[in-house]
């Protein structure tokens, strides 16, 4: 297994360099770009992406699951599944470009239709990547992904950020995002050294459809899971609650897409690699989870904490009413990001009918929750949102526990020393408050507010979680001999 090791913690080695990079580029983007638009931009950008994503997610088909999880591949299953992703999402934007007018009469808004026709082009561009991601990703190279990865969102900060500073509006976020995956595409390519050749035997792409249906399925439902907010917003509170949705979804999701995505990328690739050894799939998994949730609950856990200080000083005062939402999301964010990989261990395992099913719990219990709280607002729709999120993480969490025999007490006891270091911090954070009301500055709360709140995390898990660090440190200096 010392090979597989290797590769894993190379692979999180290479992402986390990577990420850092991106995140620093996209925070400083964010920044700026927000202060450069309006939230009524942000919101018209949410609204058509529920339909690029959508048609997006059916043009892939989970095809690159099928490729990667797959024991043994051929050239004609490259060629057959590459010719089938193009035609299919040829067929899918076709639709998505007549829809477009329909779609902008419905929500009253005339430039929606040339917006989800330019951004739709992604729904052509993608599919293309699928072959070429899936060798990549097969054979565990993980270094050369993270790179093209850092590549397209470096390309994404910085010409969003060149758009909106030259007056481009909404048009910056949206042809920052298909320039990137044409650059995404082209270097996925390259690196891999693909060349499509023609398609032969077409029968043998049966059987990747299959398993890929069963991810499309989750996926669809996963995205509708996701979309909720912005089709009940945009439905029944209007495109500017809609930007201050959009705007505290994209800090709060910072720690989720850019440092999360390490876990997630890997998770896949690896639980296929071992989906014949449950017990290796239980170890690699605790470990996984632990580290991922050792970084991301104390980040949001800032956020939520210094958001009333950061969201005026860095954004704007404008965007004060992201404040409260940005919070909530933060907080359910929390469990959000501790089930980020869970769905990848039951897809690397040949189970991906079990991530199907949660997705459908989720799909069930999220809508009549916002219903429900939309009624009070944005704020009550998130509320609302969050105090149903326990309910489905929860099922999930039993899912994965049957199917790698793992206890709950075990589960929890690997979280335990984090969960104890954050309501440390965060007391440490809420009785510093005490002492700041009188200062003026904003900069001055929100230094002191994050420096006291790492300083009492990183204390904390030093005096808790001394044997853990340890046992990583032990990990990277065997190169996974130890993992």
């Amino acid at each position: 297994m010392s090979s597989f090791n290797q590769k894993i913690l190379h692979g999180f080695a290479w992402e986390a360099i990577t990420r850092l990079i991106v995140q620093i580029a996209s925070w400083v983007s964010t920044i700026w770009v927000a202060r450069l638009l309006a939230p009524e931009d942000y919101g018209v950008v949410a609204i058509s992406g529920i339909f690029t994503g959508l048609f997006l997610t059916f043009s892939i088909m989970g095809l690159t699951n099928s490729l990667i999880n797959k024991k043994d591949i051929t050239k004609s299953d490259k060629a057959n599944v590459f010719w089938a992703s193009t035609a299919t999402a040829l067929l899918v934007y076709s639709l998505l470009y007549l829809a477009a007018p329909s779609i902008a009469l419905y929500y009253k808004l005339a430039e929606l239709e040339l917006i989800i026709q330019v951004a739709g082009l992604m729904v052509v561009i993608s599919p293309l990547s699928v072959v070429p991601r899936a060798i990549l990703l097969r054979d565990l190279r993980f270094k050369e992904v993270a790179l093209i990865a850092m590549a397209t969102n470096l390309t994404v900060a910085i010409t969003t950020f060149y758009l909106a500073y030259n007056g481009w509006g909404y048009w910056s976020l949206i042809l920052s995002t298909v320039g990137a995956q044409i650059v995404e595409l082209m270097l996925l390519f390259c690196v891999a050294r693909y060349w499509p050749t023609r398609p032969a035997n077409i029968k043998t792409i049966w059987p990747l459809y299959k398993y890929g249906l069963n991810i499309l399925g989750a996926r669809l439902v996963s995205y509708l899971n996701g979309a909720w907010p912005v089709i009940f917003t945009s439905n029944y509170l209007g495109k500017t609650p809609t930007g201050h949705f959009q705007m505290a979804s994209t800090l709060a999701s910072l720690p989720m897409s850019k440092i999360g995505e390490i876990f997630f990328k890997i998770a896949f690739p690896a639980f296929s690699h071992i989906q014949d050894d449950r017990l290796q799939a239980k170890r690699v998994f605790l470990a996984m989870h632990k580290y991922l949730f050792m970084i991301i609950a104390p980040m949001f856990v800032g956020i939520a904490l210094t958001a009333p200080e950061f969201v005026p000083l860095l954004i704007g005062e404008k965007w004060l009413p992201v404040v409260m939402p940005l919070q909530i999301i933060c907080m359910a964010n929390i469990l959000a990001g501790s089930a980020l990989i869970i769905p990848r261990v039951f897809e690397g395992l040949g189970e991906a009918s079990a991530s199907l099913k949660y997705q459908v719990v989720v799909a069930i219990i999220t809508p009549a929750a916002m219903l429900f709280g939309v009624q009070w607002g944005l704020k009550g729709l998130l509320i609302a949102w969050a105090l149903s999120t326990p309910l489905s993480y929860f099922f999930l969490l039993r899912k994965l526990c049957a199917l790698i025999d793992l206890g709950l007490s075990e589960f929890f006891a690997s979280v335990a020393i984090t969960c104890a270091s954050v309501l440390f911090m965060w007391l440490a954070v809420a009785s510093i408050e005490l002492f700041l009301h009188e200062v003026k500055s904003l900069a001055l709360v929100l230094i002191v507010k994050a420096s006291f709140g790492v300083i009492a995390y990183c204390l904390a898990y030093f005096a808790l979680g001394r044997e853990d660090l340890s046992r990583l440190g032990r990990v990277v200096r065997s190169r996974g001999e130890e993992f």
